[in-house]
């Protein structure tokens, strides 16, 4: 297997096996996944894989690790993590640098195409027409 080399969102799916839990330098409970990359086009699996560790330290920190192992699967019971691959999930994958060392990591992990900004308020009917105009009127001048 491949690692990846860009920044960028990709499908992917966890691989069982490679589900591990351990403890970073600084003490905090941690879990680590391995994900195996997916061809867009069918979701096929290829040979590029990346690892994402997710962490325990805090309340917010639980909550975002919690919503990636449900986005991949899991049922929510830390003793029993069947399920941790059954689903597809999309991995936003950044650059990072720790320690002097720039590298790709897996900052994200969502639901397919969750992962976008959705505004609470929307511009919909007679305000959308009104922008569609400003904007127009815009371009044109």
């Amino acid at each position: 297997m491949s690692q990846i080399s860009e920044a960028g969102k990709y499908l992917a799916r966890a691989i069982a096996e490679s589900v591990d839990m351990g403890f970073s330098s600084n003490g905090t409970e941690q879990i680590s996944i391995q994900f195996v990359l997916l061809d867009p086009a069918d979701q096929a699996p290829t040979d590029s894989t990346i690892t994402w560790i997710g962490n325990f330290a805090n309340s917010t920190s639980m909550k975002i690790t919690a919503d990636a192992l449900k986005a991949c699967g899991w049922r929510g019971d830390m003793n029993d993590l069947s399920g941790i691959a059954d689903k597809v999930v999309e991995l936003d994958v950044q650059w990072d640098e720790y320690k002097g060392d720039r590298r790709l990591r897996v900052k994200w992990v969502n639901v397919p195409g969750a992962g976008g900004i959705v505004f609470k308020n929307k511009i919909e009917g007679g305000a959308k027409a009104t922008l569609a105009a400003k904007m127009n009127a815009f371009m044109a001048s």
